[in-house]
């Protein structure tokens, strides 16, 4: 059984949760309670920035004769309070266990494994070993728990009489197995039936071989013979393909001396051929009368004459005889 000089419950409180659990903790335990007070409050901005607040007194040196520490701290925006950094960077753990108990708002094991490997991180750098940690529900910031549920959950923690008591018996059991296993074994130079080996198998009998023929040789041919070999026949040529005849080309056909080709206005010209010189007609001569005969030319006609005596009429003068004969019919000059 513990002692009071061997165990201490190192613990910070603002709401009473974690200070009530402390308190059962110590009975149990029998050991020092040591409460961390500050000089400066801290807040959950510091606990957030794993900030650490200057402590009263020398709490350091009441855990110096102590085998067994347990660490005891709520958790202040998802981060462990500075009292708690601030005295566990200051401690020396050698040869101690320690045991961490955190108290939180709800159940949250991701939340309490990484604050746990937070102070352990502290406890294994001041050389000490972690042995348990637990994760206890207390209630929100400013209000208390209740007796009964941090009564409840204090009564699962395990204290350091029932662990080397769960791991004697442990041990017991191993032991009790191992002889148990033991015992059933035979005994050393017992004579032990051996086994008959069965027969093997009758073997099959070897597969026969297959004769192969040995090869012959080609009968040889009696002496002074000679083998006619056959002459090689030469491949049969392909018949070759008829080669058209192509038509040579026909010079176009000249024209008569003298005569002069049309030549259609949207065709020009065919050039022709180089070295050829194109016939160009002589100009003919007009026709010439046959000498002695002499072309009648016409003689130009002369306007008949009026017959002499005859007058032409005016026009004035007609009229005025219209006029006498008719006086009533209307006049026409045209």
């Amino acid at each position: 059984m513990t002692h009071q000089t061997d165990s201490a419950v190192v613990f910070f409180s603002r709401d009473g949760n974690t200070r009530r659990g402390a308190e059962i903790l110590c009975q149990r335990l029998g050991g020092r309670l040591v409460e961390l007070k500050e000089r400066r409050p801290g807040n959950a901005l510091h606990a957030l920035l794993r900030m650490k607040t200057p402590l009263d007194g020398d709490p350091w040196a009441q855990i110096a004769c102590a085998r067994c520490v347990f660490l005891m701290c709520p958790i202040w925006a998802r981060t462990c309070v500075p009292a708690m950094n601030a005295f566990a960077d200051g401690a020396d753990f050698t040869d101690k266990d320690v045991y961490i108990v955190t108290f939180q708002q709800a159940v949250n094991p991701r939340l309490s494994y990484r604050e746990h490997q937070h102070l352990a991180g502290i406890v294994a750098k001041n050389h000490g070993s972690v042995r348990e940690c637990y994760a206890l529900v207390g209630a929100k910031m400013g209000r208390f728990a209740g007796e009964e549920s941090i009564r409840a959950q204090i009564d699962t923690v395990k204290l350091p009489e029932d662990a080397q008591e769960t791991a004697g018996a442990e041990d017991l059991a191993v032991a009790e197995g191992n002889a148990r296993s033991s015992a059933e074994q035979e005994p050393y130079g017992a004579a032990k039936e051996i086994p008959e080996v069965p027969e093997a198998p009758e073997e099959a009998p070897a597969e026969t071989a297959e004769e192969v023929p040995e090869p012959q040789a080609p009968e040889e041919a009696p002496a002074g013979t000679v083998e006619e070999e056959p002459e090689p026949e030469a491949p049969e040529e392909a018949p070759t393909r008829a080669v058209e005849e192509e038509p040579e080309p026909q010079a176009p056909e000249e024209a008569p001396a003298g005569v002069v080709e049309e030549v259609p206005e949207s065709q020009a010209p065919e050039e022709a051929p180089a070295g050829t010189v194109e016939e160009v007609p002589e100009p003919q001569a007009p026709e010439e009368a046959p000498a002695g005969t002499a072309e009648e030319v016409p003689e130009p006609q002369a306007p008949e004459e009026a017959p002499a005596g005859a007058v032409e009429e005016e026009p004035e003068e007609r009229c005025l005889e219209v006029l006498e004969k008719n006086p009533e019919e209307p006049l026409s000059l045209f």
